[in-house]
């Protein structure tokens, strides 16, 4: 699928589809020998307010186990049921493990909104805390949601907005972790990818040009091409062909 986007053998739809870019993206990641360009693509994650990096350990980070799972299906107690796009577990040699939720948008915004109606939160950030804190708490791990978008800014609204809906209804483990969500942008990835020579990884650097999902670098180079030589062929005949008429005019009284 890598190859076929690049190529342009994808329809326009097909092209913004987030399960595909996700699937590029991540998938491509997971084969990697090294990880250290996931953990430098995690690591630009930030705080909607305070635009903080918490993660920012990851990068200096030389190896770490991680472990892939895509769309997973999730419904812990008092909870409604969600499925991440990716979930990554991850082991630091340090002894640090962090369970890592990325809901990732393209095009789109959350799939879900609250409902005021319904006992538990529905709003789709809120919904994918819930089950991410009680996941994480089973598995000994420090839980971390990313909202994983197209901007150029974080979406502090969205974000605001389904804070407020767990507070509203939170679910076990929430005293322990209250809602806490991270931003993310496909346009982080580019600048990371320019330094690692991994043919596979340049080629998903060409997609995310390909799809626009690049930072501003600044206006390339303008060369001048050198003086251009020219001038006026000889015997240019300045005359106006066409005919001038005498005319005659008077006043009238």
């Amino acid at each position: 699928m890598l190859m076929a986007l690049l190529k342009g053998k994808l329809s326009r739809e097909q092209e913004n589809m987030e399960d595909i870019l996700t699937s590029n993206v991540f998938g491509a990641l997971k084969y990697m020998k090294s990880q250290q360009a996931l953990l430098s693509f995690l690591a630009q994650a930030q705080e909607p307010d305070t635009k903080e990096q918490p993660l920012l350990w990851l990068k200096d980070i030389d190896e770490a186990k991680v472990k892939y799972c895509f769309w997973p299906w999730w419904q812990e107690p008092d909870c409604i049921g969600c499925e991440p796009d990716v979930v990554l577990g991850i082991d630091c040699h340090g002894g640090q493990k962090l369970l890592i939720l990325v809901e990732a948008k393209f095009h789109s915004g959350k799939s879900s909104e609250e409902d005021e109606k319904e006992e538990h939160p529905t709003d789709q950030l809120a919904r994918e805390w819930g089950n991410l804190i009680q996941r994480a708490t089973k598995e000994n791990k420090e839980p971390v949601l990313i909202y994983l978008t197209a901007g150029f800014g974080c979406p502090t609204d969205a974000i605001h907005v389904s804070k407020k809906s767990f507070e509203k209804k939170p679910v076990g483990q929430s005293a322990r972790w209250p809602f806490t969500c991270l931003w993310l942008s496909w346009r982080h990835l580019p600048t990371i990818l320019k330094s690692n020579g991994n043919p596979i990884l340049q080629d998903l650097l060409a997609v995310l040009k390909r799809l626009g999902l690049t930072f501003f670098a600044g206006f390339s180079e303008v060369k001048y091409p050198g003086p251009i030589g020219w001038s006026f062929s000889r015997g240019f005949d300045w005359t106006i062909s066409t005919p001038v008429r005498a005319m005659t005019w008077r006043f009238e009284t």
